[in-house]
C-alpha cells in the first residue's frame, strides 16, 4: 500500500458524499481504482448467479468498447466465473484472486483465456460489496503482473468504504421516490437523509453507525443537525415532521403502533447515550 493509495480513498469518499445530486457513484469508484491500477481492467458488476446473468454497471478504461465488454462478461457468468461463484455462496466475503482460489487450476480455465487473451492479465481480483441469495455485486480487476503484490491490501482496505458507499446508495435510491425536493428545500445532506431512514426504521444509534460505517458520535452529530433543520426536538418528532413534509413516505403499520416503537427506540439511544 502506498500513501496515494489512503489519498485517493478519501479524495473518492469526500468527492461522493459532497455530491448533494448523488449520482451513480460507481464511474467515479472504478475511475478511482482504475488510477491506483495503470493497465488494469476496472469491471463493477451485478451477477446473478442463480439464472446465470449478469449485468456490467461501468468499467475503466472507458475507451474499451462497451458492448464488446458486455458481451465478454455475459460470457464470464455464463461459465461461472470462479469470483462470482466464490462470492455467492461463500460466508467470507474478503477480497480475492482467482488465482487463489483455484491454485494451478486457474490457467486452465476458459475465464482465465479469456481475460489473459483480451487485456494480457493472469489474475483477476474480486471484492463483494453485497452479496444476497446468489445475486453479487462487486468489483472485478484483471490487473498486470506489476500490481500483484498491492491487489489484495488494496482491495481489502477499500472494501468497507465500498460496502458503506453501496448501502447509502441503496437507501437514497430507496427514498427518491418521493420528498427529494422537500428536503433540498430544508438542506439536509444525502448522508443526513440516510441517517433519517433509518430512523424512521427504529434503529438504534449503534445500528445506524455499523449500517453507515461511521461512528456513534458522529451518527448523534448528524442526529442533532436532522433535529435543527426540521424544527423538532426528539427522533419521533422528526419522524413524523418527515412524513408531515412527504421526505418519508407513511409506514403501513397504524400511527399509534409505529410512535409506539419509534418512542421505544428513542428511549433505548437515550439510556445507551
Amino acid at each position: 500500500m502506498r500513501a496515494s493509495d489512503y489519498a485517493g480513498m478519501t479524495s473518492l469518499a469526500a468527492e461522493l458524499f459532497a455530491d448533494a445530486e448523488w449520482r451513480s457513484p460507481w464511474r467515479s469508484v472504478v475511475a478511482h481504482v482504475g488510477a491506483a491500477f495503470p493497465g488494469a481492467l476496472v469491471l463493477m458488476t451485478d451477477a446473478d448467479l442463480p439464472a446465470g446473468k449478469g449485468r456490467l454497471l461501468t468499467h475503466w478504461p472507458t475507451e474499451v468498447a462497451g458492448e464488446w465488454l458486455r458481451g465478454l462478461h455475459s460470457r464470464q457468468i455464463e461459465l461461472r466465473h470462479p469470483l462470482a461463484r466464490h462470492f455467492a455462496t461463500a460466508t467470507e466475503k474478503a477480497p480475492v484472486s482467482a488465482g487463489l482460489l483455484l491454485g494451478s487450476r486457474w490457467r486452465r480455465t476458459e475465464s482465465f483465456a479469456l481475460a489473459r487473451d483480451a487485456f494480457g492479465a493472469i489474475d483477476s481480483y474480486g471484492l463483494a460489496v453485497r452479496s444476497v441469495a446468489g445475486v453479487v455485486r462487486g468489483l472485478v480487476i484483471d490487473i498486470p503482473a506489476i500490481h500483484e503484490r498491492r491487489a489484495l491490501p488494496y482491495l481489502t482496505a477499500i472494501q468497507p468504504l465500498l460496502c458503506g458507499i453501496d448501502e447509502h446508495d441503496r437507501l437514497i435510491r430507496g427514498w427518491r421516490g418521493d420528498g427529494k425536493a422537500v428536503a433540498d428545500d430544508h438542506t439536509l445532506t444525502t448522508r443526513e437523509i440516510a441517517v433519517l431512514l433509518l430512523l424512521a426504521d427504529t434503529l438504534p444509534a449503534a445500528t445506524i453507525a455499523r449500517r453507515l460505517r461511521i461512528s456513534v458520535r458522529t451518527v448523534h452529530k448528524h442526529v442533532e443537525r436532522i433535529y435543527r433543520k426540521l424544527g423538532v426536538r426528539d427522533r419521533l418528532g422528526a419522524v413524523l415532521r418527515a412524513q408531515s413534509m412527504g421526505i418519508l413516505r407513511q409506514n403501513a403499520r397504524s400511527p399509534s403502533r409505529q410512535c409506539q416503537d419509534q418512542e421505544r427506540a428513542c428511549r433505548t439511544d437515550s439510556r445507551r447515550s
